[in-house]
């Protein structure tokens, strides 16, 4: 079997990663930042973020806008290829090829 750069990823692994990406999403969304100074204060970490606080604010957005789009994403949507392998665009009917 040859590797094209692609592992196969069957379907009963989709929703287990989508559960990992919207728990993702839910833990880094920017609305806990506070909470998370809170629980955190008075440690290390804590005062790395409360002298950071617009950084820390960027860096939560940011992951958690890629983690709840490829949570909410529908499964198979990121897909360009057709069963047989072949860019969806291309119509294996039609075409002249008898295989």
């Amino acid at each position: 079997m040859e590797f094209k750069g692609e592992l196969p990823i069957t379907t009963a692994h989709r929703p287990r990663r989508q559960w990992f990406y919207l728990l993702t999403a839910a833990l880094t969304c920017p609305c806990h930042l506070p909470i998370y100074l809170a629980i955190l204060a008075g440690t290390s970490l804590g005062a790395v973020l409360r002298e950071n606080v617009g950084l820390a604010l960027l860096g939560f957005t940011a992951v958690f806008v890629l983690v709840l789009a490829l949570g909410l994403r529908r499964p198979g949507a990121g897909s360009m290829r057709a069963k047989d392998g072949r860019p969806s665009s291309v119509s294996s009917a039609g075409d002249g090829d008898p295989g």
